[in-house]
């Protein structure tokens, strides 16, 4: 027996080794967990936001826009328009006719950008359609914001770890 070659054994840790990576992993895992919800959780509160906006802007420059429109008042809708595109949030505004020809536009925006179109109409009879295309990245609220608002779950997820770094090392301890 003594000439047959050895089998490699495994080679274990030890208990509060083990213990210990088991907590640092742990944490790892769920601090990505939670950097996911979060990313998550932003990007619907930003998309949720911006259709609100986008709707309710729609929507009120249609009611606006109705008499000038009616009357062919291109100074007033340029100002009203000029007035609305100088915020952040609104890349473009454009006002179209019954038949469809721009009646004014104010601001560029790529053809991907979210637009918001309504029409224009007094009672049953349609006189025009307004869109409007949004920025999306005014929407969003930054990764740093978030962290900010969500520091006590982190410092809550540090103090466990610490703990739980601190039980794996005294588990072999005869005191424990």
């Amino acid at each position: 027996m003594p000439d047959e070659p050895s089998q490699p054994t495994a080679r274990r840790l030890r208990k509060s080794t083990a213990v210990t990576l088991a907590a640092a992993a742990g944490y790892v895992i769920a601090w990505g967990v939670a950097v996911a919800g979060i990313g998550v959780m932003n990007a619907e509160r930003a998309a949720v936001a911006m259709s609100r906006f986008g709707n309710a802007t729609a929507e009120d420059l249609a009611h606006l826009a109705l008499d000038p429109l009616l009357r062919g008042d291109r100074i007033e809708l340029g100002l009203l328009t000029n007035r609305l595109a100088a915020r952040p949030e609104i890349r473009r505004i454009a006002i179209h006719t019954a038949d469809e020809r721009p009646f004014v536009v104010v601001g560029a925006a790529p053809a991907t950008a979210p637009t918001y179109v309504r029409p224009v109409a007094a009672g049953d009879t349609v006189a025009g359609e307004v869109s409007i295309a949004l920025d999306p990245a005014s929407f969003a609220v930054s990764s740093s914001f978030v962290l900010a608002e969500s520091w006590e779950f982190a410092f809550a997820g540090l103090a466990l770890t610490v703990f739980l770094f601190y039980l794996g090392s005294r588990l072999g301890s005869p005191e424990l």
